[in-house]
């Protein structure tokens, strides 16, 4: 087992913790990871954040391609969710496990912004009120207090009256699937297919 893989079993288990203490919803279902070859012939990989338990999505462009080796917030001119928030060589999960081109610098995105649903915080109170010991010590007095307080707030299911809070700060707040996140890499490897776009 090569460390790209090592690092993908690492995420794997932290998703499974995270998901047997979140409620039910699009998620359940889902797997934590995909890879494929997209548009154009670029590697394109869909992982889920294990702390947030968000989808991100990355294209990865090999050394010959225009945007190699550019930070992302000079790539602005992109269309992503949420804009591009990542840009790397190949590092830890984010890596293809697949044969092929081997130096490949990955671009991505995130769904964790101000219109996305993060089941992690979204449930925050009964992630931490289901596992006994949440960062291997004793939650303070303080940190009780606050979870509980979250409890008064949220109830653990789809509350209605925290989306209309929700639609009134955010606009719509959704949760985006494995639907939704590999058409957004799909329209990035497109765009990456082009010249310039500059």
């Amino acid at each position: 087992m090569n460390a790209t893989e090592k690092a993908i079993k690492l995420d794997q288990e932290e998703c499974n913790k995270v998901r047997e203490n979140l409620p039910e919803g699009p998620w359940t279902k889902e797997p934590d990871r995909i890879e494929w070859i997209g548009p154009n012939g670029y590697r394109c990989l869909m992982q889920r954040n294990p702390y947030l338990f968000i989808w991100c999505g990355y294209v990865g462009v090999p050394s010959n391609h225009w945007a190699y080796g550019k930070p992302y917030d000079a790539l602005r001119h992109l269309e992503a969710p949420g804009g591009l928030s990542y840009s790397q060589h190949c590092q830890s999960s984010i890596c293809h496990i697949t044969e092929g081109n081997d130096d490949l610098y990955w671009l991505g995105f995130n769904c964790g912004h101000d219109s996305d649903i993060i089941p992690k915080f979204r449930y925050a109170s009964t992630y931490y009120k289901n596992i006994s010991d949440p960062c291997g010590r004793k939650l303070s007095k303080a940190e009780k207090t606050a979870f509980d307080n979250i409890e008064k707030l949220f109830s653990n299911q789809w509350s209605p009256i925290y989306e209309e809070v929700e639609k009134k700060v955010y606009g719509t707040v959704t949760y985006k699937d494995v639907a939704f996140v590999r058409k957004a890499v799909e329209h990035l490897a497109e765009q990456l297919g082009k010249q310039s776009l500059i």
